[in-house]
């Protein structure tokens, strides 16, 4: 639906989500800002493609499979809030954030061959 939405005719940051301080620490003066551009409108497109190709791909998962789509979603999430975030922070909030459910899948549902991982 971003990528449908986003008019590239206008241009610009389009589909603004705006808060301006979310952190009261003055010294921050960081704002809540999520939009969308010409570059990450195909992004998020693509990562909602391939977030769908992941979950289609682990049928076979039988050990803790709510557990596997938590970590799967939660990771598709902090991707998404990766490409849409306008603000530094933010940024780096979500891009850190990505480590965990990715530390979690490779640990839990790695491949358990460390040979073949090097």
């Amino acid at each position: 639906m971003v990528y449908v939405g986003y008019d590239q005719a206008v241009g610009g940051i389009q589909m603004v989500d705006y808060y301006e301080r979310w952190i009261p620490v003055d010294a921050l003066r960081s704002s809540y800002l999520l939009g969308v551009d010409g570059l990450s409108a195909p992004l998020v497109l693509l990562t909602g493609i391939l977030g769908l190709a992941a979950a289609f791909a682990s049928w076979r998962i039988k050990k803790r499979v709510r557990e596997y789509f938590m970590w799967l979603l939660l990771l598709e999430t902090a991707v998404l809030g990766v490409f849409v975030s306008l603000d530094l922070l933010l940024f780096f909030i979500f891009f850190e954030f990505e480590l965990i459910p990715m530390f979690m899948l490779i640990v839990l549902w790695g491949s358990g061959r460390p040979r073949y991982s090097r």
